[in-house]
C-alpha cells in the first residue's frame, strides 16, 4: 500500500453498496509498490465478499515528477483482470486505450 488507511477505503466501499449507491474500484498498479499478484489477490478477495458485482479497474501507472518507477507492464494488468475475473463478474484495464479489456462486455456472454 502507498499510504492511507486501507480498513477505511473497504470500509466505505462496503457502506456505499449496502446503501444500494453505484460503486466501482480502481486500483492504480504501481510498479513495485502494488502490482504483486499478492496485492490483487487481497483486493479481489475483499471486494468479493462486498459484491461480487462491483466493477473493479486495474489502472496503468505511468512516473510523474518526484515518483519514477516505470509504468505498469501490460501483463500484469492483463494477469490482473484475469485473476479478479475468477471471483467477480466486472474486470478491466485503465490507461489502456483500445485494449480488449477496457471495455464493458457481458461476464455470461461476452457481448455488449
Amino acid at each position: 500500500m502507498i499510504g492511507g488507511k486501507a480498513e477505511y477505503v473497504w470500509r466505505v466501499i462496503k457502506e456505499a453498496v449496502r446503501l444500494g449507491l453505484h460503486v466501482e474500484v480502481v486500483c492504480l498498479l504501481v510498479t513495485g509498490v502494488s502490482d504483486s499478484e499478492e496485492v490483487i489477490k487481497e483486493n479481489v478477495e475483499k471486494l468479493a465478499e462486498i459484491n461480487p458485482k462491483v466493477p473493479i479497474h486495474f489502472t496503468r501507472y505511468f512516473p510523474a515528477w518526484m515518483f519514477t518507477a516505470p509504468p505498469t507492464d501490460v501483463e500484469k494488468l492483463e494477469r490482473a483482470v484475469e485473476i479478479a475475473r475468477r471471483d467477480l463478474s466486472y474486470a478491466y484495464v485503465g490507461n489502456l486505450p483500445g485494449h480488449r479489456y477496457e471495455n464493458t462486455y457481458c461476464p455470461d456472454c461476452g457481448g455488449c
